[in-house]
């Protein structure tokens, strides 16, 4: 019986302890959501990057390199936003790194300056005129067959 008096003597005292400390205030925030002003990537047209013609001999031996220009321009430029570009596409079944192809052991990705990107993950760019390399690889397992092949990428500009 006194453990009982003594737990409900120490509720009683804990609860009134508690109602005398809390106190409250509402806080009101208030602002203005507005989107990014637009940016356009190639002046929203396609990109196109044509191997033409390659030995199969050649891509069996190494990736095949092609540079392509990609400029963007944004509306309201400054010097406070950060610029990402993300390279992203449909995976190669033969690795997920690479964007796949018409070919199923064929596939490509892209760099920017001499680094692979990630595809899917977006990449700090410091530069409003972008030099992408798209390098073109084969499943070092699997055969190409002779003839016309094509993908699908996308890439994405965002600013914050």
């Amino acid at each position: 019986m006194r453990f009982f008096t003594t737990m409900l003597l120490l509720t009683c005292v804990s609860g009134y302890a508690f109602a005398a400390l809390h106190s409250s205030a509402d806080i009101r925030i208030s602002g203005k959501l507005v989107p990014p002003p637009p940016c356009k990537i190639n002046n929203n047209e396609e990109i196109l990057v044509d191997f033409q013609r390659i030995q199969i001999k050649t891509l069996e031996k190494s990736d095949v390199r092609k540079d392509v220009d990609i400029p963007f321009v944004c509306e309201q430029d400054s010097e406070n936003f950060k610029y990402f570009l993300t390279v992203d596409g449909p995976r190669a079944q033969f690795n997920n790194k690479l964007v796949k192809t018409n070919q199923n052991n064929l596939g490509f990705t892209a760099e920017l300056a001499g680094v692979r990107l990630d595809l899917g993950k977006a990449q700090l760019v410091n530069s409003h005129h972008l030099t992408l390399t798209i390098v073109l690889t084969k499943n070092p397992d699997g055969e190409v067959t002779p003839g016309s092949f094509s993908g699908t990428g996308t890439v994405t500009m965002e600013y914050f």
